[in-house]
This record gives C-alpha cells, structure tokens and sequence, in this order.
C-alpha cells in the first residue's frame, strides 16, 4: 500500500487510506482513528474492528456510507472483507467509481483454502457483483488476471 501511495503522491494525486485498526486476531495497530503523518505524507484514518469474525467494524461502513461521495475513486484492495464490501457498496451507492484489487482472493489457490464452500457461496452472491460492477479490476499479475 505505501508504494502505491508514494506513486499516486509522486503524480501530485490526493490520497487517504481508510482501514480497520486489525492487526491479526485480537490484535490492533494502536493508531489513532485519524492519522495524519507529518509532511507530505497521506492521511490515514483507522476505525476499531466491532469482531474479529470478517473483521467488521461498524464505526468504518458509517464513515464509508457518509463519506465516500467525497472522493472521485475508492481503490479497494482485496475481496471477502468486510470492508471491502462495504466500501464497493457506499460507492456504488454514491455513483462513485471505484477500482477492485483482488490480491489473489478468487484465484485457484485462494478458492480452494480455507472453507472453499462459504467462499464460492460468497462469490456468487457478493464478491461477482462487486467485480461486475468496478469501473475497473487491478490485477496483481497477469497469471492472476488469466486466471
């Protein structure tokens, strides 16, 4: 994520990143809910994880729903989160485009480990749709996007 940030500020873009505080299960990062570097650098806002299950956090999907129309893009890194599909609705929600990193999650291997069951019910009903509906897809590799 920082390299991507250090690229989209290198072509003088604005940029904030929004995450939940996880740090692993039971974990948290410790930083504050709004973070703002010194310098140049990007803002950050990290909201507490409500459970560790899918990671939820209630005080983020509220600040996505309220917030995200402020934004002309949402880059959304990863799938089969809750904040990811809570960012991808709030923009869809608020006509804002937004653009999907899958980061591996429907490839072969990600499908196949880790309840491979809930995980092809999801795509179906969740992640397909939120693929579907990207204005755009960021592959990690181009075997990732053959597959």
């Amino acid at each position: 994520m920082r390299l991507i940030e250090r690229a989209l500020r290198g072509r003088s873009v604005i940029i904030e990143t929004v995450s939940t505080d996880d740090d692993g299960t039971g974990g948290r990062t410790g930083q504050p809910e709004d973070n703002t570097f010194a310098g140049q650098g990007p803002r950050r806002r990290y909201f507490r994880k409500t459970t560790n299950t899918y990671k939820v956090s209630l005080p983020l999907a509220f600040w996505l729903f309220a917030h995200t129309r402020d934004y002309d893009v949402i880059h959304i890194h990863a799938l089969f989160s809750f904040s990811s599909t809570v960012a991808a609705w709030a923009a869809r929600r608020s006509r804002v485009p937004y653009v999907i990193r899958p980061l591996g999650t429907v490839a072969e291997y990600g499908m196949t480990q880790r309840r491979p069951w809930l995980k092809r019910a999801s795509l179906a009903l969740i992640e397909a749709p939120i693929l579907r509906h990207a204005a755009a897809v960021h592959f990690t590799s181009k075997m990732e996007c053959d597959e």
